[in-house]
């Protein structure tokens, strides 16, 4: 994330009181991160670390890990939403993994956390551009 990016978000998280913003929506992950999510089930926390500096968190898909480009995020937990056996949501499979990250992040209980997104997948927005047989 560029400076003035940073700065920016540092600021309006003191202004209005957030200790924690949580996105979902594939635009606003990729835009924090650099990571395209591809199967819009991805969820970033962006925090205050205790000296102000701007943190990133990441939950996503096991099978996505290998596309979070390297120092983007301090720290980066995995969940699966199915299985041959079991068809989940994304919501019920990261539930564990945020709430790690979150407390990793000295995130306390009654904070204030923005949340952006619902609990449905939220299709991301990408090109089959390069796809033989597409173009």
């Amino acid at each position: 994330m560029d400076t003035q990016r940073v700065e920016l978000v540092k600021e309006l998280l003191i202004h209005h009181g957030y200790h924690a913003l949580i996105c979902r929506t594939p635009q606003y992950v990729l835009m924090f991160t650099g990571y395209q999510p591809m199967l819009g089930e991805a969820f970033c926390i962006v925090s205050l670390n205790p000296v102000n500096e701007v943190e990133i968190r990441l939950a996503i898909p096991q099978q996505e890990q290998e596309f979070v480009p390297s120092g983007v995020a301090v720290e980066v937990k995995t969940f699966i939403v199915e299985t041959m056996r079991y068809i989940g949501n994304a919501v019920d499979a990261a539930r564990k993994p945020l709430g790690e990250l979150l407390q990793a992040a000295g995130i306390q209980e009654n904070a204030v956390i923005g949340i952006e997104g619902g609990r449905s997948p939220i299709i991301p927005a990408y090109t089959q551009v390069g796809v033989p047989g597409l173009e």
